[in-house]
């Protein structure tokens, strides 16, 4: 990984960063800290909203380096991503003030943005060009979501052990084990894909479907760079190029789909698994819409009021039950209306867009654009830590189109969004077709 900025880093400089995590491990305070800080996060107060300690630790953090480092957030990415989510929380005033939201909501939608700011500043300035520092850190954040689990778990947790619990911890420790094994040429380049595919496997047969067709794509990805010498990688990617790596993505995703479908309704997955599966599947729209319905009412609400939004924690009971009505005329179960009336969302984007207009949603199409342009660049063939960051990446574009900004988003996008700009290929002299900097 690049030790410069993205402007000036080189492919070169990134290898040799990289020797340097996978050489004997000498440990610092602050690389202790950065492990301990994520693995804290099953300590949780209930102060405007939940806080986790981990939040509370970065942000003692922020003026001791801000005095020592605050500097390097000059650069041109980190500025660019404070600039937006300062607008984003400035529209998210401006909609809650005219809005007249009450002060518990908007007390709560204000401090999301805040901690959001507040938790990037400090992790840009603890891990942007310490490669192993990002291994600590999501080493950190699994087992503390493992330990999250046996100590406070949620309510989803006990009933969803895997998917709400200890799944998404494990997983990211195989993609660490994936990372490790890179290391070790003579073990075969394929090795890495390998375990991803163990990980989409073990989260298919655990119904966690998305995480595991994430996993399944990762595995994808890094077996044909394993085919790619690392003399032949460009900077830049064709067009052509982009489509035969859309259409071997759509057709990868087709098959984990079919082969899901097929293993549930053989009962394979358990009658859990097919209650849920007839539940979202019997529909007029299938599988994928089935399980995020809410994007057939955000989408309403954002074109209802498209500039302003609806306010934090955007309350509109007759969109909550539109959300029943439209499920149930298009043949999906219509389940029961959240009490508190909220408007629908289910996506780091559209939930932005619906609470706090136009800005909240072009603050997300930057970000989504982070893994999305770093993803189109073929240097990470020569990359060791390539599963940790095509894995970040692909969650980042999951997670900013359909998962709701929940309460450890507020560090781990940060965290997602740092891996995208360290691994960023310098910037070209002349834009091509492709060119995303």
């Amino acid at each position: 990984m690049s030790v410069t900025s993205p402007e000036r880093g080189s492919n070169t400089q990134q290898v040799v960063a990289e020797r340097m995590v996978f050489s004997p491990i000498r440990l610092g305070f602050l690389d202790v800290v950065v492990f301990i800080i994520p693995l804290l996060r099953f300590v949780q107060i209930e102060v405007v909203g939940r806080l986790y300690l981990t939040e509370i630790l970065l942000a003692l953090l922020l003026f001791p380096l801000l005095a020592t480092s605050g500097q390097r957030l000059s650069k041109r990415m980190p500025l660019a991503f404070i600039s937006l989510l300062i607008l984003w929380l400035t529209a998210q005033v401006v909609s809650d003030l005219v809005r007249l939201i009450p002060f518990d909501d908007f007390s709560r939608g204000w401090s999301k943005i805040v901690f959001t700011l507040i938790n990037f500043c400090v992790l840009y300035l603890l891990l942007y060009g310490k490669p192993k520092r990002l291994l600590l850190f999501i080493a950190g954040a699994a087992l503390g979501d493992i330990i999250m689990y046996y100590v406070a778990p949620s309510h989803h947790g006990v009933t969803y052990p895997w998917k709400f619990g200890y799944g998404l911890g494990v997983t990211w420790l195989l993609v660490l084990l994936a990372v490790m094994l890179s290391n070790f040429r003579s073990f075969g380049r394929l090795l890495p894909a390998g375990v991803l595919l163990l990980a989409a496997a073990l989260n298919v047969y655990m119904d966690f479907r998305s995480l595991g067709g994430l996993a399944f794509l990762v595995a994808c990805y890094l077996a044909l760079q394993a085919f790619r010498s690392p003399q032949r990688a460009l900077n830049r990617i064709t067009i052509r190029q982009v489509v035969t790596l859309a259409a071997l993505g759509l057709g990868a995703s087709l098959i984990l789909v079919q082969v899901y479908e097929y293993s549930v309704q053989k009962g394979w997955l358990g009658e859990t698994a097919l209650m849920r599966y007839d539940m979202q599947a019997d529909g007029e729209f299938g599988l994928l819409l089935g399980g995020r319905s809410e994007l057939m009412v955000s989408s309403r609400a954002v074109l209802e009021s498209p500039w302003l939004g609806h306010g934090s924690w955007a309350k509109d009971c007759e969109y909550a039950a539109l959300l029943l009505e439209l499920k149930e005329r298009a043949g999906y179960y219509p389940g029961t209306m959240n009490q508190e009336c909220l408007i629908p969302s289910h996506s780091y984007l559209m939930g932005a867009w619906v609470e706090a207009g136009v800005m909240g949603l072009i603050f997300w199409l930057w970000v989504l654009s982070l893994p999305v342009r770093l993803l189109l660049y073929r240097h990470l063939v020569a990359q060791r830590m390539a599963p940790l960051v095509v894995f970040a990446a692909l969650v980042l574009i999951w997670d900013v189109l359909f998962s709701p900004y929940a309460a450890w988003a507020r560090f781990m996008v940060p965290f997602f969004v740092i891996v995208m700009m360290s691994y960023m290929p310098p910037r070209p002299e002349r834009a091509g077709c492709c060119d995303v900097r």
